[in-house]
């Protein structure tokens, strides 16, 4: 993203596409009060926290199966989840 309020440059904290509406309302003054996937990129805002201060935990979990295994990674920030990568390993 890019433009008045938003921070210049590029952010590892994970995001996604339904991050960008609720992000958008908020720098235009717009409550949201219905239910939402997305959540405000507070991080990505001018005013917004410091990245260090951001919490990002990140899990691998991996599912062993006769034919190999599947691994999935997933991050997440407040309580909002993201699948930053899966992979299947065939043996």
């Amino acid at each position: 993203m890019a433009g008045p309020g938003i921070r210049a440059g590029v952010s590892e904290i994970p995001a996604a596409i339904v991050d960008v509406a609720p992000t958008l309302a908020h720098l235009s003054g717009l409550s949201w009060d219905g239910p939402q996937d997305g959540r405000i990129l507070h991080e990505a805002l001018i005013d917004g926290p410091n990245l260090s201060e951001v919490e990002v935990t990140t899990e691998t979990l991996r599912l062993a199966t006769p034919h190999g295994e599947q691994i999935l990674e997933r991050s997440t920030v407040l309580d909002h989840t993201y699948v930053d990568w899966g992979a299947v390993v065939r043996i």
